[in-house]
Formats: structure tokens, sequence, C-alpha cells
């Protein structure tokens, strides 16, 4: 009987009953928020995640851990929980609804949090925050900020790359983010930029401050050389993987380059708790409960009974209304919409085009949904015209690659530019014409950023936008300064016609 009381006395511990209820409030809310979490995992697994989303949950869960003491408080749920409980679940179907991705998915991490500090004692919210905002850097970086900071990131690490080659005597030139190095250009492209060292260096440089054994002096100057020294390590990777590229075998180069690749950003996850461990002591094993304070000890024993209706409130409505919000498109969308682009006439008055494969690599970086390239050619002056059409459900993902800021990496910069529009039917097309100049070259670009205009077309499979966000991007690119070009300008002008009303478009004879 003793052992029956003992083994019963076990499982019904305050710290049993809190690890039981911390498992269902998990298991909650990935019913709950499953497509934000969905997407989190997703990008923490892709092949271009740089692991910051497993360390986020390694970092996240070792926080957690410290604070495990915290479980053999008596009591259960708070208001505050609760209200956070409720606003992380408004945020969350706001998120999915606007298709905000950033706020979805970190609303489905705070939704998470609170629900397990529901369960757990009062006072959760403050004692295990560290942790929560660890997880919060497991949400992908949005699109269009990664567009705005990559390009001066690409842009900075090509001229100190320049700079220490030419410091060390080797005969390197630069053209934007492009270098040659012994007659082998090398780009610096968006993968190297040096974001993906950033951001791992960033999270283990909070959770060393976190953690809570250094002096407040020493988290901040952690937290503030996080970005700097992280540069400093993508930098040394370019300088040796450039040299590399320029003086050993291709495959030798990239061997290094992956390898460098790395080694910085595991050096970049640990050097932040190796300098606490070395400057401090070691880490600790697990923190003090600031329960066992008299008064913080008096205010957790009360349970909160709102506590468990109010998760099964905030779980229910977001389990219904998730069918309400889902952004899920038919699996042919996509193909209707890439059909259609390409179904521009190869001969379009006197100009005959090819199609030009898009490398795999602008693909990614364009992340469209429907992409298609062709260059046309002019037989009787030679002149050549490259058309990209790029198509994209969320054109938020388009705006970091307008012409100026795409090119800028090539070198080329802008020296004029003039308004461009077109009326076809009931539509008005409005854009720029850029005018370029790098070295002694020049070319002009038109681009036109649009509401989709194919669902204009009469054709039997009319395409309806899934959202208010869906984007076209026309761009047009024509060598020498053609900005003026009154017969330029009609080419253009009847190649878009045919992208609206291909019926109406005047066809070579």
């Amino acid at each position: 009987m003793a052992e029956g009381r003992t083994i019963k006395s076990r499982f019904t511990s305050p710290a049993a009953l809190h690890t039981v209820r911390l498992l269902a409030g998990l298991s909650l809310s990935a019913v709950a928020c499953h497509e934000g979490w969905s997407a989190i995992f997703k990008a923490s697994f892709s092949a271009n995640s740089s692991g910051a989303g497993l360390m986020a949950f390694a970092a996240g869960g070792y926080l957690f851990w410290l604070r495990r003491d915290w479980l053999a408080t008596p009591g259960r749920g708070s208001i505050s929980a609760l209200t956070v409980l409720f606003v992380s679940a408004l945020a969350y179907y706001y998120g999915i609804d606007q298709r905000i991705d950033v706020l979805a998915n970190s609303a489905a991490i705070l939704f998470a949090f609170s629900m397990i500090c529901c369960f757990l004692p009062e006072g959760s919210l403050g004692v295990l925050t560290p942790g929560a905002i660890a997880f919060l850097f497991a949400v992908p970086i949005p699109g269009i900020v990664t567009e705005m900071v990559s390009i001066p990131m690409q842009l900075f690490d090509a001229a100190v790359v320049e700079a220490v080659a030419q410091a060390v005597g080797l005969p390197v030139t630069r053209t934007g983010t492009l270098i040659a190095v012994n007659g082998i250009t090398v780009d610096i492209d968006q993968g190297c930029d040096g974001l993906r060292l950033v951001w791992p260096m960033l999270l283990a440089a909070y959770t060393a401050a976190a953690i809570g054994i250094a002096p407040r002096w020493l988290q901040i100057t952690i937290c503030l050389s996080a970005i700097p020294v992280a540069l400093v390590l993508n930098c040394i990777r370019l300088v040796i993987t450039t040299t590399m590229y320029g003086y050993a075998s291709p495959a030798t180069a990239a061997l290094v380059h992956d390898a460098l690749g790395w080694v910085m950003v595991i050096s970049a996850g640990f050097l932040p708790i190796v300098l606490l461990n070395s400057l401090v002591g070691p880490l600790p094993q697990s923190l003090p409960n600031p329960c066992r304070e008299p008064a913080v000890r008096r205010k957790t024993s009360r349970p909160n009974r709102l506590a468990p209706a109010g998760v099964a409130v905030a779980t229910g409505l977001l389990v219904m209304t998730g069918p309400l919000n889902s952004h899920e498109l038919d699996p042919v969308h996509d193909e209707i919409v890439q059909t259609q682009i390409a179904a521009l006439p190869y001969r379009l008055d006197r100009w005959i085009g090819e199609d030009r494969p898009v490398p795999e690599r602008e693909r990614e970086i364009l992340n469209a949904d429907a992409l298609v390239q062709r260059v046309y050619h002019e037989p009787d002056t030679g002149t050549q015209l490259v058309m990209l059409v790029a198509y994209h459900r969320d054109g938020r993902l388009a705006t970091g690659h307008q012409a100026p800021r795409c090119y800028r990496t090539r070198g080329w910069g802008v020296v004029r530019e003039v308004p461009f529009d077109w009326s076809i039917e009931e539509l008005d097309l409005d854009g720029s014409i850029y005018v370029m100049s790098r070295n002694n070259a020049r070319m002009t670009v038109f681009e036109i950023f649009s509401r989709p205009i194919l669902a204009m077309t009469g054709q039997s499979a009319p395409l309806n936008a899934p959202s208010s966000r869906a984007l076209m991007r026309i761009q047009f690119l024509v060598s020498g300064e053609q900005a003026y070009d009154y017969s330029v300008n009609q080419s253009i002008g009847k190649f878009l016609t045919a992208l609206v009303s291909p019926s109406a478009a005047p066809q070579a004879g």
C-alpha cells in the first residue's frame, strides 16, 4: 500500500500534472495552428535553410529546460496568459486570412506558448518568455525583408573581398557583385550575402544572454557584437572561396565553398556560448525556481478555473474557422498561368522569338509561381529584345525585384527613368523605362508591375486571381538607349496587347 501511494503521489505531483498539461497544450496548439507550424517546419528543413530554425527549437528547449523547476510549483493558469492566448489567436487568424506569413507563423508560436502558460502556474509568462523568444527565431524571415537587405549585403561583401584581395596582392576586378580573379568570374549571390550567418549568430547571442548568468553589460555586448562578427566570418569565407575559384579546380573550389559554409554556420551558432563559458564559467544545469519566494508562492497557489474554458474556446474557434481562411489553390492553377503566358506568339510583327530557359538559381531568387523568358530578334536591324513575364500569387514576393535593384548587383546604374503607359481595351498598364549604363555599355529596361492581366483573356480556362495580392511582372530588355525610340515602344505595346488579347495582336505574315 505504501508503494501504491508513492506511485500515485508521483503521478499527481505538480511536476507530473504540469508535464501532462504542457504536452496537451502543445498538441492542441498544433491542431489549431497547423498551417503556421507546417510553414515553420517546412522552412526549417528546406535545402536553403542554414539550420536557424532547428537551432531555434534547440535554444528554446534549452531555455525552457533550465527553468524546469518551475513545473514543481502548484497552481494553474492566469488572466494574462488567457489574454495573450486570445490576442495570438486573433493575430493568427488575421495573418492567415491576409496571407501575412510572418504574422501567422509568429502568432502560431505565441499561441502555443500562451496555451502552455494557461496550464502552468500563474507567472509562467514572465518565467518562460526567454524560451518563447528563442522559438520566434524559427519564423522564416519575410521575403520582402530578405530582398531589401540582401543586395546591400552582397555589394558590401564584394567590396570587402576586392579590398582584401588587392591588399594581399591578388589581381582582382569587381563589377557589382561579380569579381574576376585570375580570369575567372565569381558571383556573390544571395546565398552568400551573410544573412544565413547573421541569423544563427543573433540567436546564439540572445541565448547566451537569456541564460542570465552573465553581467548585464556582458549580455548587451554579446548581442551587439553578433552582427559584426557574423559579417567578418562571412567575409573571411568569401575571400578564401573566391581565391580558390580563381586558382584551383572548380570541384576543389566547390568543396571548399560548401565546407567553409558549414564551418561558419556552426561557428556562428556556438561562438557566443563558448565566449560566455570562458568569461563567466560553466553553463548552469538549471536556474533557481523564483517561486521559492513566499510572496510568489502565495500568488501562484490559486488555480484559475477560467483557463481550461478559455483554451477550449480559443482552440475551437481556430479549428472551426480554419477552412474559411484557407488559401489552398487548385493544383492546376500555376499550370494554367504558365500555359497562358507561354501562348504568346513566337512571331509578332517583325520579331522572331525563341525560348531562353531561366537558370535555376535565378528561378529561386525570383520565386515566381509561373515564369517565361523569351528572346526576340529583328532580322533587319539585328536588335534583340528579351521578354520576362513572372506571375506571383503573392505579389509582395516581387516587390524587391525592381530592375534598379536587381541590375545594380551586376554593376548597372540608372542614368534616366521615364514613365511608360499602354492602354489595352479597358486596362491601363503603367510602368517605368530605365536607361542603365555599365562602363561604356548601355541598355534600356521596360518594366511593369500589374494585377494579373491574363484574367481578361477569353480563353476556355479563365484565370481567377487567388487573392488581391496576386501580381504580374512584365519586363523587356533592349540593348542600347531605346527610351525614346518610337518603334521599340510600339513593338513592346504590341507584345502587351498579345499578352492580354491574343486575337487582337498582329501576326507576321
